[in-house]
C-alpha cells in the first residue's frame, strides 16, 4: 500500500513556501520556475524540469550564463535584468524586475513610483542554479 505522505523534498519545500508567506497564485510561472512573491521578496522555485535543466547546467563553469539560462523563459515575456548602476544600487548581485523598460539610451527605467525590483543578496554565497538543481526556490529581496 502507498504512503500518502509527502516525499520529504516536497514537504521541506512548502514547509519554505510557508515561512516566507507565500500568496496563493504565483506571480509568474515559466517551464523551469515559478516565481512566487512574498512579504520580504520572491522566491523562485524549480518545477521538475527546472530541477533537470539546472542539473545540466551545472556542468557549464559560468554562473552568470547557467542563471541567464534559467531566466531566459522569464526575460522575453515581460521580465528583466537591471542593470545596478541604473537604479543606483551599490551592489552586483542579480537584479530583476517586470515593473519597467528599457529607454532608447538603453538604461533600465521604472514604470511608476511603485516598481518593485528584486535581487538576490545572497549571490556571493549561493549558486542559484545549484540550489535549483537540488529541489530549492533561491530568494531574491525587494529592494
Amino acid at each position: 500500500m502507498r504512503s500518502r505522505a509527502l516525499p520529504r523534498a516536497i514537504a521541506r519545500q512548502l514547509a519554505v513556501l510557508y515561512t516566507w508567506g507565500m500568496a496563493q497564485r504565483p506571480l509568474f510561472k515559466s517551464p523551469l520556475l515559478v516565481f512566487q512573491e512574498t512579504a520580504r521578496g520572491l522566491m523562485l522555485v524549480p518545477t521538475k524540469l527546472g530541477v533537470e535543466e539546472a542539473r545540466e547546467l551545472l556542468g557549464r563553469n559560468n554562473p552568470i550564463w547557467a542563471l541567464s539560462e534559467m531566466l531566459e523563459y522569464a526575460m522575453g515575456n515581460g521580465w528583466d535584468f537591471v542593470p545596478p548602476e541604473d537604479i543606483g544600487a551599490l551592489t552586483d548581485a542579480p537584479i530583476i524586475s517586470q515593473d519597467g523598460f528599457v529607454d532608447d539610451d538603453g538604461h533600465w527605467k521604472p514604470s511608476g513610483p511603485d516598481a518593485k525590483v528584486f535581487a538576490h543578496m545572497d549571490y556571493q554565497v549561493e549558486n542559484p542554479v545549484e540550489t535549483w538543481a537540488s529541489g530549492n526556490g533561491v530568494f531574491f529581496v525587494r529592494g
